[in-house]
């Protein structure tokens, strides 16, 4: 083949090392975050109905997480969990507001600070 040609062969001795964990932890926040960045994929897109949808499962699944965090979440964890929740909550407070579901973005408000405290 000629020298410029590009090898789709993959080295693995060059890949990075990635370890798997199964803790549920990880689970959870990988799975809000997912959710909270289609939320905001279909809030700039004007599909409101969507992204409304998808704020209400990021939510459920920070609420899976609060058991999970319970037990005693890592070092990693809070920074990342920490924006996860942020960005959920920006994005549902926006979404209720354009809905004007006022009632609904109160109550995720409070329930965000009694679970903050």
């Amino acid at each position: 083949p000629p020298e410029d040609a590009v090898s789709h062969e993959v080295d693995c001795a060059t890949l990075p090392v990635v370890e798997k964990t199964s803790s549920d932890e990880t689970a959870f926040l990988s799975t809000a975050f997912l959710h909270a960045q289609l939320a905001i994929f279909y809030y700039s897109m004007c599909n409101y109905r969507l992204a409304y949808q998808f704020t209400v499962l990021a939510m459920d699944e920070i609420g899976g997480l609060q058991g999970v965090a319970a037990r005693g979440p890592s070092a990693a964890t809070p920074h990342l969990y920490s924006s996860v929740v942020v960005e959920v909550l920006r994005i549902a407070c926006r979404v209720c507001i354009i809905q004007r579901k006022y009632a609904l973005g109160m109550r995720i408000i409070r329930r965000a600070i009694a679970y903050a405290r």
